[in-house]
């Protein structure tokens, strides 16, 4: 990046208080170039002014390490485990390799495991070791201590300059566990780090949960780069839609099933019939909103393993499965029915990203007679299909600019026809909807067509489509003309 007046004339990201121009710059100016985020720059600067921007002064150790954290990252934790037990042998302060090698335990499900390595790591090599001390609070919360967990948070917390943005972003997951959303806001802010999208991630939820959803928005798009970037999205675009994510516990979570670790072993023990709560109960309730929240598991077979279980947010869990298992009945088909307007059922969206938290899609046959009026058809279908979707499942508000996108696939000789659009508020939008399928339906010939309806993430409004029994199919989405900014 082009380091402008407001970073070169501001504090120096070492901590000196002197600014950067004239402390770090002219000593580390080798070492930053053009491509470089923010967030690499202050780390860059406070690894070298702590003089750890080196592993260790052992190059063999290092190199090894660095394999090690490659096949780690790569997800064989098995194959670096061995690696970093070389490289901490050859040295044995290297607090990566005592780091990476209790990662690969909580990998593999083995949390006491994990606690061990990493308290022994912290022993051997008191200092700048923060990312150690975080984990320290994961593995406690996991293993049930969370008064001990709380102690290491605090510790973390205290190290006022992290040397880097995994730091960061370990700390703001341990903070996440414990719902400290404003804990996360400030320490993010405070490490200057706040742009790199690991860290804009956290940042992000913590200030959504905190109802400051500009906020939220611009960390949001941040975080939207890389590894995070499928779940910021989302979130970012339920933003603008005004909408909400699923959560059994009415905030927006900060973990899907990939990233949380509890719940793959809590899948795992399910399937294999053992007691999922036998391992790790203390996180019992995140894991089994994760699996829920993923489509991994059901409501309903999730609740059965609630009960007879106690705690407050135990309850809270339990009846938030009960109200959802209620509403998402499976038929012998594996489609969701039952509270759901008559002639609809659920179904899977296959185009649904799995990572993503789910959103329904509902389908109804309807059958075109000679003898229907097309005002007829439209009003079965709007009243039947749309209006219900809408009204349970679209927040956005009556005064609110949108316009109806009408896209014609496979019709006649053409793959996919240019778009009409319809702009107006929302509040007209049953009058414009009516107008445009009333044109489609004097079109359409007697016979059985296939209407579904869902959720658009892209464009931030329902979608409907409508499918004749010769393929040829109608997409009407709800856009919000500012979900993208202002210029779109």
């Amino acid at each position: 990046m082009k380091i402008g007046n407001d970073m070169l004339y501001g504090p120096c990201p070492c901590g000196s208080g002197s600014k950067f121009k004239f402390c770090c710059w002219p000593k580390y100016r080798d070492r930053i170039d053009g491509d470089m985020t923010k967030a690499e720059i202050v780390q860059t600067v406070r690894c070298e002014a702590a003089g750890v921007y080196h592993r260790t002064d052992n190059a063999e150790a290092d190199e090894i390490c660095e394999r090690g954290r490659q096949m780690l990252v790569g997800g064989d934790s098995k194959k670096a485990r061995p690696l970093f037990q070389k490289a901490r042998a050859i040295d044995p302060k290297m607090w990566i390799a005592w780091n990476n090698e209790a990662i690969c335990s909580w990998e593999e499900g083995d949390v006491e495991d994990a606690y061990e390595l990493q308290r022994k790591g912290i022993e051997a090599c008191e200092g700048h070791n923060t990312f150690g001390v975080a984990s320290m609070a994961i593995f406690a919360h996991v293993l049930g201590r969370d008064e001990e967990a709380r102690e290491w948070l605090d510790r973390a917390l205290a190290d006022k300059l992290p040397l880097s943005r995994d730091i960061v972003a370990q700390v703001c997951k341990a903070l996440a566990l414990f719902r400290r959303h404003r804990d996360i806001v400030d320490y993010a802010t405070m490490s200057g780090m706040d742009e790199d999208w690991k860290v804009a991630f956290f940042k992000g939820v913590a200030l959504a949960n905190l109802g400051a959803f500009s906020e939220a928005l611009v960390s949001l798009d941040r975080g939207s780069r890389h590894d995070f970037g499928v779940l910021s999205s989302l979130y970012a675009q339920d933003i603008r839609a005004k909408a909400f994510p699923y959560s059994v516990y009415d905030d927006w979570p900060y973990f899907c099933r990939a990233w949380f670790s509890p719940a793959r072993w809590f899948d795992d023990d399910i399937k294999a019939g053992k007691d999922p709560f036998a391992r790790y109960p203390n996180v019992a309730v995140d894991a089994i909103e994760v699996l829920v929240s993923d489509e991994a598991r059901t409501a309903s077979e999730m609740l059965k393993l609630t009960e007879g279980r106690g705690g407050e947010r135990m309850e809270k869990l339990r009846n938030a499965l009960k109200e959802l298992a209620e509403s998402r009945i499976v038929d012998e088909n594996g489609n969701v029915v039952g509270g759901l307007p008559e002639g609809v059922v659920e179904v899977k969206d296959e185009d649904r990203i799995p990572i993503l938290p789910p959103m329904p899609k509902w389908r109804m046959e309807y059958e075109i007679s000679e003898v229907n009026e097309s005002e007829d058809d439209v009003n079965a279908i709007m009243e039947r299909l749309v209006r219900p979707y809408a009204e349970r499942h679209c927040s956005i508000e009556g005064h609110e600019e949108i316009a109806i996108m009408i896209t014609r696939l496979k019709r006649g000789k053409l793959p996919i026809d240019c778009p009409s659009i319809m702009m107006g508020k929302y509040a007209q939008f049953w009058d414009m909807l009516r107008l445009k399928l009333e044109e489609l339906f004097e079109c359409l010939e007697p016979g059985t067509i296939i209407c579904e309806v869902k959720y658009d993430q892209m464009f931030g409004g329902p979608m409907l489509s409508i499918e004749e029994e010769n393929g040829d199919v109608e997409l009407f989405s709800v856009a919000m003309p500012d979900h993208f900014g202002e210029d779109s």
